[in-house]
């Protein structure tokens, strides 16, 4: 093996190391493209207060009454 063949090696060693060192973070996209679906980190999003979702089921109880034309899908 000639210098610039070591070299090239010890390159491509130090930048295995430098991308493949410790545990790989896995996104939320990353995860859903390798079939992985990590809940805890998007449902339900967004998060009310309490005080915000009696106030908003108030007012599509109120819509509801008055718009017979919405259905309640999902509920």
């Amino acid at each position: 093996m000639n210098k610039l063949d070591a070299q090239r090696q010890k390159e491509i060693q130090q930048a295995e190391e430098l991308l493949f060192a410790g545990p790989q973070a896995l996104g939320f996209a990353k995860g859903l493209f390798q079939g992985r679906f990590v809940a805890d980190w998007v449902m339900p999003y967004p998060r009310m207060p309490a005080a915000q979702q009696t106030e908003l089921d108030k007012s599509l109880a109120e819509l509801r009454r008055g718009t017979p034309a919405i259905s309640r899908r999902g509920s």
